[in-house]
């Protein structure tokens, strides 16, 4: 398994997210557990390889600092490599049993909402 979180390691917003996960994948998982920082689509399913890992854990997708196109196309590589992925915040879940056809639909209106709900705060102003 392979823990994604985007602060800079071992920071206090670091371990509070890796923690969280940790606890989380205690729950079903029982191999090694592997936490990274990367932030390259490429060198992250490179990491997936390396590790053999069958599930990839993030606290948010907006964890990642790529487009919501991007982020399909991630998700769209770790299918393709029999990898789970989970998104712990949004509740998202992939595998290839899915229909990969869902997966831009429900990317896509996380950032939507992000954008509507940043355009609201912005009018209170």
């Amino acid at each position: 398994m392979i823990i994604y979180v985007n602060e800079a390691p071992y920071s206090r917003k670091y371990n509070d997210k890796e923690s969280q996960l940790k606890s989380l994948a205690e729950w079903y998982y029982f191999g090694e557990i592997h936490t990274i920082t990367e932030r390259n689509p490429r060198i992250i399913i490179d990491l997936i390889k390396h590790y053999d890992a069958m599930q990839f854990i993030t606290y948010s997708i907006e964890e990642f600092d790529m487009s919501p196109t991007m982020i399909c196309e991630l998700i769209f590589s770790m299918i393709k490599l029999d990898c789970i992925f989970t998104s712990h915040k949004e509740s998202l879940y992939f595998d290839h049993k899915d229909n990969i056809l869902e997966v831009y639909p429900k990317v896509f209106e996380i950032f939507r909402k992000k954008i509507i709900n940043s355009s609201e705060f912005i009018n209170h102003i």
